[in-house]
């Protein structure tokens, strides 16, 4: 049992983050260019933030593994490791879903180099950033489940780094799709 909680946090963050390249490979063999995370002439806040952001995911995928396999210092008891999991397991399901449903639309960081379409069904229709609710789910279940200083700091930074990357994607897509955006955003929340 010492080890269980281990290889399903080892587990889940495979998952999720196949899940993730998986789409993104599947997009470059038809096409599309997906990763636009602080590239191109942005201005210079959404450049920092971006910026901000990839370098705080990149950080809490180390702090994820070190973690995980380390399980130093704070020690979760058992109910909050279970919670940590399911949590960490319903935000890969959303996570995943949300990238199904938004299909050769899905980008990482704003693209200004062409439009697709809005995505408004399936799960986007009770939360307007579904897949930034699943990282947060699955980066606080796993931080759940192992619990240190570093790995508490990074997740709440790589949240609020996902905060403003999610402000700086709706003044975009409100350029984009003016009111088609304006009255979707009146009808969904921007998380729950």
């Amino acid at each position: 049992m010492c080890y269980v909680f281990h290889w399903a946090a080892a587990g889940e963050l495979t998952v999720f983050y196949t899940a993730y390249f998986v789409k993104m490979v599947l997009l470059r063999r038809a096409g599309v260019k997906v990763v636009h995370l602080s590239k191109g002439d942005k201005g210079g806040r959404t450049k920092a933030v971006e910026t901000a952001l990839k370098a705080a995911t990149a950080a809490v995928v180390a702090v994820e593994v070190v973690s995980v396999v380390a399980d130093w210092l704070w020690h979760s008891p058992l109910w909050l490791k279970v919670s940590g999991l399911c949590v960490a397991a319903g935000g890969t399901a959303l996570f995943v879903a949300s990238m199904v449903q938004m299909g050769g639309s899905w980008r990482v960081g704003i693209d200004d180099s062409g439009r697709t379409g809005l995505v408004t069904e399936g799960v986007y229709r009770w939360s307007r950033n579904p897949a930034f609710v699943g990282f947060d789910l699955v980066y606080a279940g796993v931080c759940l489940m192992f619990p240190n200083p570093a790995h508490v700091a990074v997740v709440a930074v790589t949240m609020v780094c996902f905060h403003a990357q999610i402000l700086e994607e709706e003044r975009h897509l409100s350029r984009v799709f003016g009111r088609e955006y304006e009255e979707y955003r009146r009808r969904v929340r921007r998380y729950f």
